[in-house]
């Protein structure tokens, strides 16, 4: 249970990769990803500011479905496999890995 939060939940960090800070378009790919979760699995993309590792984190909500908790978590997981081909400046145009982008 999480005391801070008051509730029992969850808490899922992906580490992506280390992301050349120095790259504006890749950042504010980022950006735009993150918005409302599009690309990002629901989850939140960030940068640790100690590691400069770029990181997916989401908190699931407990208890949960089962189907529901393995959908959210493919997505994530979806999520985080497109950034890392992202940081391997490959243009991703295939968003297989990703099973719930929003239009």
């Amino acid at each position: 249970e999480s005391v801070e939060l008051g509730r029992e939940a969850l808490a899922a960090t992906l580490i992506i990769g280390k992301p050349d800070t120095e790259d504006a378009e890749l950042l504010l790919d980022l950006l735009q990803g993150n918005y409302m979760g599009v690309l990002s699995g629901d989850g939140t993309l960030a940068i640790d500011k100690k590691t400069g590792l770029l990181v997916l984190f989401r908190i699931f909500e407990l208890p949960m479905e089962a189907e529901n908790f393995v959908d959210a978590f493919a997505s994530l997981v979806g999520a985080a496999r497109l950034w890392r081909a992202r940081l391997a400046h490959r243009h991703v145009e295939d968003f297989s890995c990703f099973t719930s982008i929003r239009v």
